[in-house]
């Protein structure tokens, strides 16, 4: 574990805003309580260099681990939900979003009613996201390890900082947060796409994590190369993004079948829904 050179910690206050900080602070959390963990959704995309909007903090866990990270979390005095599910917009049928598993009002607002969204750390289990992920473990990542890095890893370019809005570098005095390499991530956006391509609302949020990761002028070039992708999943991208024709949508409705027939797409999580999806 790399926590001998990080014993200092600010006292986490609430109202949090979501920052590098805040986001070290909840992986120092999570990893002394023997969790692996790595962040992903609208902070990844803005580590990135995208200057999409936050709706939240988002981490994955291992599954067996989902409840000893909730757990970590609440004894830090992490804002519960007051609501539950009955109530809370986090699990409104509207919401575009994935459903956490665990969830914290870290905003210190708790709203009734959808559209009003709060602000919140939100846990998940791996495997209903990133599948084909291995568990990340504790400490960093190598160097070459083809699924995690860390946020302040020296790769991430961050040319467009101030320009675009976007998060900019990670202070290298922060606790370390660990993050999906771009390739890997935009796969599993696609893969995502691909379980929740019928009747399902969430495959929005999948397809706007996809508009930022394929904009040339956010990450697209900067810290997301094409190449880098696996060949199906990349033709896909580079045909439905660039051409004209509806080569994009064959391709796509290609993968589906050969992916579902490996049994590499598990069944999407909502009940269907009509006119949601890519019918």
């Amino acid at each position: 574990m790399f926590l001998v050179n990080y014993l200092t910690q600010p006292k986490i206050t609430f109202p949090a805003r979501i920052n590098y900080q805040f986001e070290s602070q909840i992986a120092r959390l999570l990893d002394e309580a023997g969790v692996p963990n790595f962040m992903w959704g609208e902070p990844y995309l803005g580590t990135l260099g995208s200057s999409t909007a936050g709706f939240g903090s988002r981490w994955a866990v291992p599954d067996h681990l989902i409840d000893k990270a909730g757990e970590a979390l609440a004894k830090a005095s992490f804002p519960p939900c007051k609501h539950g599910r009955e109530k809370c917009p986090i699990f409104d049928k509207r919401s575009t979003h994935p459903y956490p598993d665990h969830h914290f009002h870290t905003d210190l607002t708790y709203p009734e009613a959808w559209p009003d969204f709060p602000i919140c750390v939100n846990l998940y289990k791996k495997s209903r996201l990133f599948w084909e992920f291995p568990d990340p473990t504790l400490g960093p990542p190598s160097a070459t390890d083809p699924y995690y890095m860390l946020v302040g890893d020296p790769r991430i370019r961050t040319d467009n900082y101030m320009v675009r809005g976007s998060r900019g570098p990670k202070p290298a005095d922060l606790y370390p947060v660990k993050m999906a390499v771009p390739a890997r991530y935009t796969e599993a956006m696609v893969l995502l796409q691909l379980r929740d391509a019928c009747g399902q609302r969430t495959m929005l949020h999948w397809e706007v994590e996809l508009i930022y990761l394929l904009d040339p002028g956010q990450i697209l070039g900067l810290n997301l190369d094409l190449q880098d992708l696996r060949p199906a999943f990349r033709d896909y991208l580079v045909a439905d993004n660039v051409d004209d024709s509806d080569t994009g949508h064959r391709l796509f409705c290609r993968l589906f079948l050969e992916l579902k027939r490996e049994k590499r797409i598990p069944p999407p999580e909502r009940p269907w829904e009509a006119g949601m999806g890519r019918e």
